[in-house]
């Protein structure tokens, strides 16, 4: 899945939008602010840079309330490996939109990430932007251990 499109003046509503159950009140220099940022967040979403994409998507959230913000701050936590900010994200984008049409699918996401056996008992131990790669050849990668 990827993103959510919000819903601006004068853009027509999707059918895959999520729509809060009350809309926020928010100035025009607030929604212009929120699309510019949503505009950046979906660009840096597109070349996998998560933390600028949530970033922006957190800005847009803060000047323009609306559940698909909480969704795709969600998505780019997923993608960027982090479970417990990604349910966090996921649980109160099921909170702000319980009619959203793609709920079983996000449902879905949320038990997968809350069962995997890698994910019991998490801990942030640091958490931040990263200017640069620490390990460059370093890859994560599954290999099956030999028997002893």
């Amino acid at each position: 899945m990827g993103l959510l499109g919000p819903s601006f003046p004068g853009t027509p509503i999707h059918p895959g939008r999520a729509r809060a159950a009350e809309p926020q009140a928010a100035t025009p220099a607030a929604k212009a602010i929120a699309k510019k940022a949503y505009e950046q967040g979906t660009a840096h979403y597109k070349k996998a840079e998560w933390d600028l994409a949530i970033e922006q998507f957190e800005i847009c959230q803060q000047n323009f309330p609306q559940p698909v913000f909480l969704y795709n701050i969600a998505q780019a936590h997923n993608k960027a490996g982090r479970p417990k900010p990604a349910l966090e994200y996921y649980k109160k984008y099921l909170e702000a939109a319980p009619t959203a049409q793609n709920r079983a699918d996000v449902e879905q996401i949320y038990a997968r990430i809350a069962r995997a056996s890698q994910h019991h008992r998490l801990e942030i131990l640091e958490q931040g932007r990263v200017e640069k790669r620490l390990f460059q050849r370093w890859h994560m990668g599954f290999a099956t251990a030999p028997q002893t």
